[in-house]
């Protein structure tokens, strides 16, 4: 049975989350970010791998939210 908590104590998902991703989001963000400037920059040249580059920042982008926004890695919520 899941326990019960009074007003002002932490929830049973914070007081047993093992995982503290702050770290991790902190790499993601940087490394976001530079995929979208090194992709800004490609296209400023003309390259045509800097829309590639991007779309591969969008995706990277969705996937770190859905991953630090899951329960379960199953997909299954």
């Amino acid at each position: 049975m899941e326990p019960v908590f009074e007003k002002g104590y932490p929830s049973y998902e914070a007081v047993n989350d093992i995982y503290d991703t702050t770290e991790i989001r902190l790499q993601d963000q940087d490394m976001l970010t530079t995929l979208h400037n090194v992709a800004r920059i490609m296209e400023a040249a003309d390259n045509p791998l800097g829309f590639e580059l991007r779309k591969i920042a969008d995706r990277f982008s969705d996937l770190t939210n859905k991953a630090h926004n899951r329960k379960h890695w199953t997909g299954r919520e």
